[in-house]
């Protein structure tokens, strides 16, 4: 074979190839509301979790707190299959609770106020059919309250009680090491790249970020705006409002290897991005991040990861999706009408489990298409 012969049949190949890398994209069946739970929905989560190993356990919880959309009690729904069906967990943990982290050891740990009011940790070992304390909490948690977030870093878990950062090592039974002072007192305020590096939301609106499990931190160079609180209300229903959207106002951060995602609805398409575990850090194009109807920038309330660049941000009309790290948006499952205001994902093989909140609770499955 000549040099000619050669170089074409390089080309070939090559062309087969991009064909083939191209054919590789994502197609999404659409979202569908989940029909069972408290009168045959689940109405207004407004904490929705995948467990990172959902391929096999299939585990997904979501959580309804005490409000007017579902009566006199709060609830917490899990599922075994991928959120094809829900049931509600057992009555003790029927009331308020803050969050819930997935353990290495394949157990569950919440933040939980059952009926006696007394704060306390309760981990599940069934998948959440069934919840224990693990112990005494007005010993053992700083200042008697509950963490507003639990993070899992190795073999060690992260917690936030009001704006200070503490560690267990022990499963949570104690938290004796405050590592951070001053950061949003949420879930998604903190996150764990892996058992040394940390990152976290500040009040001051700055991330931070440590490489040594929180002896020292270090300006990541990113500040994110926060919406204004306002100076009065007009009406108790105005205050209320504005209570029960207080917590979607907060910047979060989700995370997954080599991507991690903050979002900050102080305004449009705030959104920012990092691909170095959070050390540098791209704002989304506000002008690319908008809805699939119309040229308007959508708010961004939420967001959800995947491996591979998937990036899904719940917004104020439905769920937008990038397949490319942040860089193009369009419209993903449709079949949601209003702002999406709590998102997670999951990886399943070839899919991607979406789980979203908005009057409901919505289920999709993203797929990788071959053709």
């Amino acid at each position: 074979m000549n040099f000619r012969q050669r170089t074409l049949c390089t080309l070939m190949i090559a062309a087969v190839l991009l064909l083939a890398f191209n054919g590789l994209a994502w197609a999404d069946n659409g979202f569908e509301q989940v029909k069972n739970g408290v009168n045959g929905l689940i109405s207004h989560p407004t904490q929705l979790y995948v467990s990172p190993n959902v391929a096999n356990d299939g585990l997904a919880f979501a959580y309804t707190p005490l409000s007017q959309f579902n009566g006199n009690t709060g609830y917490l729904f899990y599922s075994e299959d991928s959120g094809n069906t829900w049931s509600i967990s057992n009555s003790s943990l029927n009331s308020d609770y803050n969050d819930l982290a997935f353990l290495p050891d394949g157990s569950i740990l919440v933040a939980g106020e059952p009926d006696n009011l007394v704060p306390d940790l309760y981990v599940s070992k069934d998948g959440g059919s069934t919840w224990n304390p693990i112990g005494p909490s007005q010993v053992v948690l700083p200042d008697t309250m509950l963490p507003d977030a639990i993070v899992p870093a190795g073999n060690k878990l992260l917690g936030v009680f009001g704006t200070s950062v503490y560690v267990s090592a022990d499963g949570g039974l104690t938290w004796p090491n405050e590592i951070a002072y001053g950061v949003f007192a949420n879930q998604g305020s903190l996150a764990a790249i892996d058992d040394q590096t940390y990152l976290a939301v500040m009040k001051n609106d700055e991330v931070i970020r440590t490489n040594d499990s929180g002896k020292t931190w270090v300006n990541t160079g990113l500040s994110v705006g926060t919406a204004p609180t306002p100076d009065s209300y007009q009406t108790y229903q105005e205050e209320t409002n504005w209570a029960m959207n207080s917590y979607y106002s907060e910047p979060r951060i989700a995370n997954v290897p080599g991507l991690a995602v903050v979002s900050s609805p102080s305004g449009p398409g705030q959104l920012y991005i990092s691909r170095d575990d959070g050390n540098t850090w791209r704002k989304v194009d506000g002008s690319k991040f908008v809805s699939g109807e119309g040229d308007s920038t959508e708010i961004a309330y939420c967001a959800a990861v995947a491996p591979g660049g998937l990036i899904f941000a719940g917004t104020t009309d439905g769920v937008l999706v990038s397949e490319d790290y942040g860089e193009t948006w369009q419209q993903a499952g449709g079949n949601i009408a209003g702002a999406v205001t709590e998102i997670a994902c999951g990886q399943t093989g070839d899919k991607v489990l979406v789980l979203a909140s908005a009057s409901g609770l919505y289920r999709m499955e993203y797929t990788r298409n071959n053709d």
